[in-house]
């Protein structure tokens, strides 16, 4: 698969490995991104010259709208999910480089399952997050379980139930962030923040990370096996998720019909 096709860019550079969404105008996630990404995080984990792996985003409107809702219909939503999770499965494992979500603009939906299942995320000052999936008929229990590693459980569901934003400084002060950078100069700002830890000893990092991941906000492989079972037979069954779906690739407004 080339990087065209996948819409992501993949670069290795000053002791970083980058891997740029690139999918405009909003860079929403396909299947294809998500396998792309889990490609590329396997090559910067076996590179020599990369410490970190860093996810950033090209554009200035947003790190990602979420999963192309184009693919939540019927026949490709599976394919989507599946690819989702063993790209969630991907970013938590313990083995394997520092995983650091750099974010701006827009974070919604899919996208806080990319950036919440890295180890740690930093946003420049103009992000939002939201889990707004229940606006089209699901919530998003998969992003939601991933700000639940950083949050308290409660602000995490509260989020996915009612859709509503949250900001760059909100999110720190909820422990989502640990660092927010500014609007201005924040490229420069996000170097000098990733130099922290690319002056750093590779093998001591790589060793630290599994340490602290085997013991600290472990998820097991059968809780995401079982959500993922739950999104499909049950959120995917309901009418109300494919009434959601369907009115947003219409641009209407949907009418629930489950209760």
């Amino acid at each position: 698969m080339s990087e065209e096709t996948a819409k992501i860019h993949v670069q290795s550079r000053g002791g970083v490995g980058w891997i740029t969404l690139d999918h405009p105008p909003l860079n929403v996630i396909t299947t294809a991104m998500a396998k792309a990404i889990c490609e590329a995080i396997e090559t910067f984990d076996a590179d020599s010259q990369s410490k970190i792996i860093v996810f950033t985003a090209s554009g200035e409107r947003a790190f990602a709208a979420g999963a192309d809702v184009g693919e939540h219909t019927l026949e490709n939503v599976r394919a989507l999910n599946d690819q989702l999770f063993a790209l969630v499965r991907c970013l938590m494992r313990p083995v394997g480089k520092p995983r650091i979500a750099a974010v701006k603009g827009i974070c919604s939906g899919g996208a806080n399952e990319l950036a919440f299942a890295c180890d740690f995320v930093v946003a420049r000052e103009d992000t939002r997050f939201a889990t707004p999936e229940i606006k089209i008929g699901a919530v998003g229990s998969l992003g939601a379980l991933m700000m639940a590693r950083f949050m308290s459980p409660g602000k995490a569901l509260e989020l996915a139930l009612n859709g509503d934003w949250m900001s760059a400084a909100d999110a720190r002060s909820f422990g989502l962030v640990t660092q927010v950078l500014p609007l201005d100069g924040y490229e420069t700002e996000l170097r000098k923040y990733l130099a922290r830890f690319t002056s750093k000893s590779m093998a001591a990092m790589w060793i630290g990370r599994k340490q602290f991941r085997q013991l600290v906000q472990p998820i097991s492989d059968s809780v995401l096996t079982e959500l993922s079972r739950s999104l499909m037979q049950e959120t995917i069954a309901l009418e109300d998720s494919q009434e959601g779906v369907a009115a947003f690739l219409e641009k209407r407004k949907p009418v629930w019909k489950d209760r």
